[in-house]
């Protein structure tokens, strides 16, 4: 039988609004405040924000900041 792979996403906001969800867990599973990973990742509170809530794109080297700073892999960011 073969495995069912997960539904992708339909668009490009609902990508992103996936990725800031899973940032924000992996954030809160850490401990994290929101204003201390935004100082991590050198961003302005108000772009982390942005970001968590889906409404900013990022380039993919920021996934693999936020996967250092976050201490997990970017397949736990894109996966969730």
């Amino acid at each position: 039988m073969a495995a069912r792979r997960k539904a992708q996403p339909t668009s490009s906001e609902e990508f992103l609004a996936r990725i800031g969800k899973r940032i924000k867990a992996v954030r809160k599973s850490r401990g994290l405040t929101v204003d201390a990973l935004a100082r991590a990742m050198d961003v302005p509170l108000r772009t982390q924000f942005s970001r968590e809530s889906g409404s900013m794109s990022m380039p993919v080297e920021e996934l693999e900041h936020y996967a250092r700073v976050l201490g997990c892999e970017v397949g736990e960011l894109l996966e969730g």
